[in-house]
């Protein structure tokens, strides 16, 4: 079965006259969006246009090989696999616009988007995913007791890129990008909500109950695609109603998450029948640890469990890696844990929890 690479190889050289843009090609342009464009891609308030074959020759005109093999990031390939599309027909000539990236430590909010534009067809709007900062992962976990900054500005994002462009949206995202599609799609301009013809979120966590009623969710489900590997954890957090598309992945675990891991076939990706039983399991561990606490107790959850990290100024998981492969700081950060893990609520949170979750949530940040 053929992965992205493969994918670019044997249908690269077709344009999309020939072969219209498919499920696969939505994955694709997500990943683009994890390439930081900064200095490349006009920003939102500018209107030039850039080719990605021009744009990812300046990219590496700049930037090193070595800085992104090294990072911890599941994304970490997107420059190398941007680089691919830009040699092929099908990719070379799309257009880049409205890049926004936005990391603030201060507002708590990591947000990133790209707008891609095909000669004669529609817009499509991408919002990028978790990056490797901290305060990215911090955002994630309190989705399950707020609407976040990152979800604010997906919406202002989709609402402003929808008033430049005319004719039809589609709106794509992978990991929290996925979320930010499905909710700024949601409740987007009522004139911006009727250009969309397609919502893509792979494996996006979920909602909040609330937002799941909401009319403006309701009124996107005939147009919203969420697609997720058989052994999805991330895409399984928090509330999820059940129309969504299983499909084979080469990894396990967290790894499945990783786009370069999905299976595909032809034009689309290979489909499956159910999630694993550890899918399954750890999906009932995340609903577990959000039941048993109120709003307030998990917000103060995840501020201690994120405290360690403020401490030692760590602002991304490369640091935290870099910090433990330092003994003595190792040593510091595991006596500054055993400390937390006497919090109430936070033996309330692992209680309520199962292993298959708690595990791979380890191993996310800790591989």
């Amino acid at each position: 079965m053929a992965n992205i690479n493969e994918y670019l190889c044997w249908r690269g050289d077709l344009s999309f006259e020939a072969s219209p843009f498919n499920e696969v090609d939505g994955l694709i342009f997500a990943y683009l969006s994890y390439v930081p464009w900064e200095q490349i891609v006009a920003s939102m308030w500018e209107e030039d246009r850039i080719q990605l074959r021009t744009a990812i020759r300046e990219f590496w005109e700049e930037n090193k090989e070595e800085i992104f093999v090294d990072s911890v990031s599941l994304v970490k390939m997107a420059p190398f696999v941007a680089r691919r599309m830009s040699e092929t027909i099908r990719y070379r000539d799309i257009q880049l616009c409205y890049y926004e990236n936005r990391v603030s430590v201060q507002d708590e909010c990591q947000f990133g988007a790209i707008c891609v534009e095909l000669p004669g067809d529609s817009a499509y709007v991408i919002f990028r995913g978790t990056d490797n900062s901290l305060v990215g992962w911090k955002e994630n976990l309190k989705m399950s007791y707020q609407i976040v900054p990152a979800q604010r500005k997906a919406l202002d994002y989709l609402n402003y890129v929808g008033s430049k462009t005319e004719g039809k949206l589609i709106v794509i995202g992978h990991s929290k990008g996925g979320n930010l599609a499905a909710y700024a799609s949601s409740m987007s301009k009522p004139e911006i909500r009727d250009r969309i013809t397609a919502i893509y979120n792979y494996d996006g966590p979920g909602f909040m109950k609330e937002f799941l009623e909401s009319a403006g969710y309701q009124s996107i489900l005939n147009r919203y695609h969420k697609l997720v590997p058989s052994d999805s954890i991330f895409g399984m957090m928090l509330g999820n109603d059940q129309n969504y598309t299983i499909i084979d992945s080469r990894g396990h675990g967290m790894q499945q998450h990783d786009p370069l891991c999905w299976r595909i076939l032809g034009n689309s990706f290979c489909k499956m029948p159910s999630r694993t039983d550890q899918s399954m399991a750890a999906e009932d561990g995340v609903r577990m640890c959000v039941d048993s606490l109120t709003a307030e107790e998990r917000e103060r959850v995840i501020n201690l469990l994120f405290s360690s990290f403020k401490e030692e100024e760590m602002l991304s998981l490369d640091e935290v890696r870099r910090l433990f492969r330092n003994k003595r700081a190792r040593k510091k950060w595991i006596l500054t844990h055993k400390n937390i893990r006497r919090d109430p609520d936070i033996r309330k949170l692992v209680q309520g929890a199962n292993q298959a979750f708690l595990t791979e949530f380890g191993r996310m940040f800790l591989s």
